[in-house]
């Protein structure tokens, strides 16, 4: 309590709490804690309630195949559902999972349980295994712990489709005649009884003579059975007197293995399911008692072994793989250990075990380690018939929750106080707290001694019901063999046990709920230890005893099953599971021979099954022949051989056969091929038959030969090898031609030499692709067809010829007109290469090497603009030489050569500028040789070229004179000799205004004076302008154009001093 103080003082350094004090208040702490959580726990035990709430968690539900996420998978998939359970994003690791398929049962009860598992480290648990054909509607349920409540993840639908396996028998009667027998053949579905009968055909066989097919026999007209059956598999190699059967998937493979305990050396041996019935042995682990259950005690998701012991319980635990490790302790349970189950009765989430001991039961609490914490008993008692009380001894125990509390229950199978009496003999029903405590136990008795018992829903409401199976003793021996069922109330208690009659000496010590006849009933199948009444004609009695279930909670009478063989006479141990993955459960019976030897045969659950005999079955060879039924297979079911028989044949007629001589394809079969022979009377029909063409190769031909004598003689068969060679066949192409680049054309050819009708295709091949060079190729043929392997085929190759493409040069200006390109393309495909020549005129400029099929040449100097320039491609292998047009660089042209201008008058030409191709530059236009008094002009003045231009065209105008014009009158400069008034203007005007100014000054001026001034300025002003002095009289100019007729010439300059000129004739009217 000291530690309080300390914590306090380091959240408040400045607190100081004297030690006295401290101590004081620890003291009165402690008691009012102790106090505190005594009323709390008290609360909670009177209230039922937890004294802390379980965390909420949630459950998720995968279901895969072969790793990947399923929705549907074929019958006989392995499929594995995964349960992730989690609270508040983080991993529970401990608890169980209830795995169920909700289609059978929404409340997950009975049938509906698929299996339980145990959450491992990951917080997931797994289950694999084969579902049956149909629609499954999978759930997980996370069964919750005392710290982690219980949830339900969502239904995951699963579909599984395809065919059912099948099972064949052939069984035989022999006539009076040697030889001829009655051959009985049956067909058996692994499916349910409500599926139809298979159909299809049945083919018997003589293995032994070469497979000759005797008969086929069509189920069509078979009879269709549809009662529970089992057919015989296979027979596990036990190795010892063992007295104890389980199965489990030990190897995690989603396929159940066996375990067998051979009691008699003390040791387990495993045997590993292949999936279809059989099983391969595995290997023997050393036991430290006698095998009592399978469950995973350890929570790492691998099944371990529990064994009883003289006062004990042992493990191995499973490695995973088929193997178990060695045993390393062993956990005191108290006297005469019997049955156990494997549960979680404390709501930790680890598996406890429930042992019958004498006179009580043993709990051993498990540590989740495959360990167990010391036994603690729970004493049964019960009533004689004397009404005394007295101690029960439990035989077997079963675990569920019987008042639907989620806490273990467990249900224990009593004898009385002596295992030869009936006193006592009961069935006791304790209900668990859920820590591993019992409440008093409800007795419920049977008046017989109680073997063992089981818990499954047979009235389909969701409770939990039990099943006992008990024997009557009388004088100390038994005299009478019972099954009891008790239907659950929902509550804890259970009606009154009804009792099922068994055989009186089948005195069954093993019960199991499954459905058997597919029905969705819970049915009951018990051992028969002893056997039941009466036996076979054989002597051989049942070795197990089925009641089905009327789904109400009562069942028909029992039924025997599978006589014992003359090595075993009674079965002491039954295991239930799908040994062959069809989704119905198979049986495997331990059972014990006379001689203490022990056999287990492994009886897989039959369907409908469709039988037909076929009567006066002849068997020939004159000699022992092994026969075998070989089925078909239809749409519901796979194909099956049955195992073979052997049969006494009788000698069949000798026949004469040679072998033929060999023909050529297309000839028909005929009595030269066909000729066997026999020195006994009788009809020959051969397969194939007369006029039969066969295909080229080695055939076989057939006869049967059935004598007419058939009591004496058998018919016979016999076969020959008939050579067939293949016909001749020629195959010729004719030849054809294109040019490089070009695609091959269509090929074409013959074929002669066919024959029987037969439709032959000739196709072609050759090495020539669009790329190919100029040259010469093979055609080569080939034929096809349904036939063709038929022929021998003569092959004529053709050639194909490639000549050179043709090509096409162009030439353009680059780089301000100072570099010359030529563009050379390919008619069909690819690029030319080579050289290219540009002439100017005739005159040569310069050569390049083709690029890309781009050649270029740089000008030292630009050539005239009416300089022809030509691009001349010399041409390569594949491709013929091509010339560009020639082009000027610039070329001038007007469309009329005559023009006609009236006086007065204008007149309009068009001019067309078209420089190269590529061409830069500005160009403008003028003209000469006019006439007197006309000008032109140009719209526009100025054309600029980019290098993307075309041809321009120009308008010229040419305007003509008008007539005369008169001249202005001329006068000479102003001076003073020719304006005398000049000086004074210039030399008085300032004088009077200085008068003028001097009389403002002097304060006498008058009015008029300015006025005075103001006329004296305009008189010079006058006098100066208009003074004629010496003029020049006025002149008459002359502006008309002259008739007649000149040559004018237009001139174009571009960029570079490129000109170019064009004349036209000019008439002036």
């Amino acid at each position: 309590m000291v530690d309080v103080f300390r914590y306090v003082s380091r959240v408040i350094p400045s607190l100081s709490v004297p030690p006295a004090a401290q101590l004081e208040f620890s003291i009165k702490l402690h008691w009012t804690t102790s106090l505190l959580c005594s009323i709390t726990a008290f609360l909670s035990i009177v209230a039922g309630v937890p004294m802390f709430a379980a965390t909420a968690t949630s459950t998720t539900l995968s279901v895969s195949s072969s790793g990947a996420s399923a929705s549907s998978v074929t019958q006989g998939t392995v499929v594995t559902l995964t349960a992730t359970v989690s609270s508040s994003g983080t991993a529970v690791t401990s608890g169980s999972i209830v795995f169920c398929d909700v289609s059978l049962n929404a409340g997950c009860s009975g049938l509906a349980a698929l299996t339980e598992s145990q959450l491992t480290s990951q917080g997931t648990a797994s289950f694999a295994f084969r579902p049956g054909s149909g629609s499954h509607s999978l759930k997980a349920i996370f069964t919750g712990t005392t710290t982690s409540s219980g949830s339900v993840s969502a239904v995951s639908s699963l579909a599984v489709t395809g065919k059912y396996g099948s099972v064949t028998t052939l069984a035989s009667v022999p006539e009076s005649v040697t030889g001829v027998y009655d051959l009985t053949a049956s067909v058996s579905g692994y499916g349910p009884l409500s599926l139809a009968g298979p159909t299809g055909t049945v083919n018997l066989i003589d293995s032994s003579n070469a497979a000759v097919q005797l008969a086929p026999i069509p189920l069509s007209g078979g009879m269709v059975t549809r009662a529970l059956a089992f057919g015989e598999s296979t027979a596990l190699p036990v190795a010892g007197v063992g007295s104890v059967t389980k199965s489990g998937d030990f190897n995690g493979d989603g396929k159940p293995d066996v375990a067998v305990d051979n009691g008699s050396n003390n040791t387990v041996q495993i045997f590993l399911g292949a999936g279809d019935g059989s099983f391969q042995a595995g290997a023997s682990f050393s036991l430290g008692g006698t095998l009592a259950a399978v469950a995973d005690l350890n929570n790492d998701g691998k099944l371990d072994l529990i064994m009883i012991g003289a006062g004990n319980v042992s493990v191995l635990l499973g490695n995973g793989d088929g193997t178990f490790q060695a045993q390393t302790a062993t956990f005191a349970t108290g006297d005469g250990p019997k049955g156990l189950a494997a549960g979680d009765f404390t709501g930790d989430g680890n598996l406890d075990l429930i042992v019958a001991v004498t006179n009580g039961l043993a709990l051993l609490q498990g540590n989740g380690d495959g360990t167990f914490q010391p036994a603690q008993t729970t004493a049964l008692t019960g009533l004689d018939r004397g009404l005394s009380t007295v101690p029960l001894t439990p035989e077997a125990v079963s675990v569920g929750d019987f008042n639907g509390d989620g806490k273990l229950d467990v249900a224990s199978a009593n004898y009385g106080t002596a295992q030869s009496t009936s006193q006592g003999d009961s069935v006791s029903v304790l209900l668990g707290n859920g820590d591993g405590t019992f409440q008093t136990p409800l007795e419920y008795t049977t008046q017989q001694a109680s073997g063992s018992v089981a818990i499954g829903d047979f009235n389909g409401d969701g409770k939990p019901d039990l099943t006992v199976t008990s024997i009557a003793t009388s004088n100390g021996s038994e005299s009478q063999s019972t099954v009891y069922v008790l239907i659950g109330n929902g509550n804890g208690t259970f009606q009154q046990p009804v009792a099922y009659a068994l055989p009186a000496d089948a005195f069954p010590n093993s019960v199991q709920i499954a459905d058997f006849d597919g029905d969705g009933k819970a049915d009951l199948m018990v051992s028969s230890f002893l056997g039941g009444d009466p036996p076979d004609a054989a002597g051989h009695e049942d070795l197990f005893l089925v009641l089905l279930g009327n789904g109400d909670g009562t069942f028909q009478p029992q039924r025997g099953y599978f006589p014992a063989t003359t090595q075993f006479g009674a079965s002491n141990n039954l295991t239930v599971a799908d040994f062959n993955g069809d989704g119905r459960p198979d049986v495997i019976p331990l059972e014990v021979a006379t001689t203490g030897s022990v056999g287990a045969t492994v009886l897989l659950n039959l369907g409908a099954t469709t039988t037909v005999t076929v009567p006066a079955v002849a068997i020939p060879g004159g000699e022992t022949q092994v026969i075998q039924a070989t089925y078909s297979g239809d749409t519901i079911y796979s194909t099956s051989t049955s195992g073979a028989i052997t049969l006494d044949g009788i000698a069949p007629a000798s026949l004469t056969w040679a072998t033929p001589a060999a023909i050529t394809y297309g000839t028909p079969l005929s009595t030269t091929q066909l000729n066997a022979s026999s020195v006994v009377a009788g009809t020959f029909v051969y397969t194939p038959a007369v006029g039969t063409v066969l295909g080229a190769g080695s055939q076989t031909l057939s006869v049967t030969f059935t004598p007419a004598n058939t009591t004496d003689y058998a018919p016979a068969t016999q076969t020959v090898k008939l050579s067939v060679t293949q016909a001749p066949l020629n195959a010729t192409v004719t030849n054809a031609a294109r040019v490089y680049g070009a695609a091959n054309p269509t090929f074409a050819g013959a074929l002669t030499g066919a024959v029987n009708g037969d439709v032959l295709t000739e196709t072609f091949t050759t090495t020539a692709s669009g790329t190919s060079i100029v040259g010469a190729y093979p055609i080569v043929p080939a034929v096809s067809g349904a036939a063709a392997a038929n022929y021998a085929v003569s092959a004529s190759n053709g050639t194909l010829t490639i000549s050179q493409a043709g090509s096409t040069t162009s030439f353009a200006l680059s780089n301000q007109n100072q570099v010359l390109t030529a563009t050379v393309t390919s008619v069909t495909a690819g690029t030319p290469s080579g050289k290219v020549s540009f002439f100017g005129g005739q005159t040569l400029i310069g050569t390049s090497t083709l690029a890309g099929g781009v050649a270029t040449y740089t000008l030292s100097t630009t050539p005239s603009a009416s300089t022809s320039i030509t691009a001349q491609y010399q041409g390569d292998a594949d491709f013929t030489e091509s010339y560009s047009p020639a082009t000027s660089i610039l070329s001038l042209a007007s469309a009329s050569t005559a023009l006609t201008l009236t006086s007065g008058t204008s007149v309009t030409d068009t001019l067309t500028l078209a420089p190269a191709p590529g061409y830069q530059g500005t160009v403008q236009f003028a003209c000469s040789g006019l006439p007197q008094n006309a000008t032109c002009g140009f719209s526009p003045s100025t054309i600029a070229f980019s290098g993307t231009n075309s041809p321009s065209d120009v308008v010229l105008t040419i305007k003509s004179g008008t007539g005369t014009s008169a001249g202005l009158r001329e006068f000479e400069p102003l001076s003073p000799g020719n304006h005398p008034f000049l000086p004074a203007a210039i030399f008085g005007v300032p004088g009077c205004l200085a008068a003028v100014a001097g009389m403002k000054r002097k304060g006498k001026f008058p009015r008029g004076g300015l006025l005075f001034l103001v006329f004296a300025l305009g008189g010079f002003a006058c006098m100066t302008a208009c003074s004629s002095g010496s003029a020049t009289p006025p002149t008459t100019t002359s502006t008309t154009t002259p008739a007649g007729t000149s040559s004018v010439q237009i001139t174009v300059t571009g960029t570079g001093n490129l000109t170019q000129t064009v004349n036209l004739s000019l008439t002036v009217k």
